[in-house]
């Protein structure tokens, strides 16, 4: 047998109007100075900032060439492997890395991939800006001078070596990622390597 206390606890639980269970908690306004998230960016936003920073641009390219070779999505001639390791060794021994001399390399290695390699290439780094923008929609990221804009919140969750490098960048343009940025460093070499 029920308890008083249990039937009683039932009865009311039906008696609540089912409006007033249905409507949501409110809402509190964010804290001053508390960083927001950055929702609503756009792939066109993502795509012009890689393209006003064509160094972020070739980062994000040479991860996806080596997971599209690592997953054996992309299976390349001899001949292309060897075109794809001469434009990539010098970038681990130049003490800088060019904007322009980035966006180059970025042209030419497409250029030595096949249509059907390049889509894999590309469909590799489109996954990973909608997946940067989608955690970035979902995540708090703040700044030392305050909230951090969307694009740039994508930047640092799309790029190899992240905030840190990316930050950097936006310091430095002629950075070279491939020697001060262990993240890189790792990417290119074992990049490299699999082109052997």
């Amino acid at each position: 047998m029920a308890s008083p206390r249990a039937l009683a606890l039932l009865l009311a639980s039906w008696l609540l109007p089912v409006s007033a269970a249905a409507q949501p908690a409110p809402s509190l306004p964010p804290r001053p100075g508390a960083p927001t998230s950055p929702a609503g960016v756009s792939a066109a936003q993502v795509q012009a900032a890689l393209n006003e920073r064509p160094v972020l641009r070739l980062m994000l390219l040479n991860l996806s060439l080596r997971e599209v070779l690592r997953a054996g999505t992309v299976k390349l001639t001899p001949n292309t492997a060897l075109k794809l390791r001469i434009l990539l060794a010098p970038l681990s021994s130049g003490a800088t890395l060019r904007p322009d001399t980035a966006g180059q390399t970025v042209t030419n290695l497409l250029a030595a991939l096949t249509p059907e390699q390049r889509r894999a290439v590309e469909g590799n780094m489109q996954s990973r800006e909608d997946r940067a923008r989608m955690l970035a929609s979902q995540t708090r990221i703040a700044g030392t001078a305050g909230p951090v804009s969307g694009v740039q919140a994508v930047l640092y969750l799309l790029v190899p070596g992240g905030r840190s490098v990316v930050d950097r960048l936006g310091r430095q343009d002629d950075l070279n990622p491939y020697r001060s940025n262990a993240a890189n460093t790792d990417i290119l070499s074992s990049l490299l390597e699999l082109l052997k």
